[in-house]
């Protein structure tokens, strides 16, 4: 019973580990994009600055998962938010600050469901 525990804890923390990395990985990659996208000068170093700190917890996380020692796979519902957050930066109709605003919601999300 004690080892079927263990295994049911360690995939959860796997799964949550691999939702919380995909989604840092989104983060990194959104905030290249979004710098590409600006003309701004002063806002492409702030999202220069923001792409840094994001890979920073980047690798943050894969040393949890490396220490941690147990893989998984993120969920399903981790995969339709990454898709739903990608068109939203693909979208030409979009503004900057309209994306920007998205980004941001992204990161909100993250933080609250580490």
């Amino acid at each position: 019973m004690v080892v079927s525990s263990d295994r049911v804890k360690s995939t959860a923390i796997a799964t949550k580990l691999s939702d919380m990395r995909a989604l840092q990985a989104l983060l990194v990659s959104g905030a290249a994009v979004l710098r590409s996208e600006s003309t701004d000068p002063t806002i492409q170093d702030r999202l220069r600055t923001v792409q840094r700190n994001e890979e920073a917890v980047l690798a943050s996380l894969d040393q949890a998962m490396k220490r941690s020692g147990v893989q998984g796979d993120p969920t399903s519902e981790t995969f339709a938010l990454m898709a739903k957050f990608q068109q939203t930066l693909q979208n030409t109709e979009l503004s900057l600050a309209d994306k920007v605003l998205q980004y941001t919601m992204l990161k909100y999300q993250q933080i609250f469901t580490g």
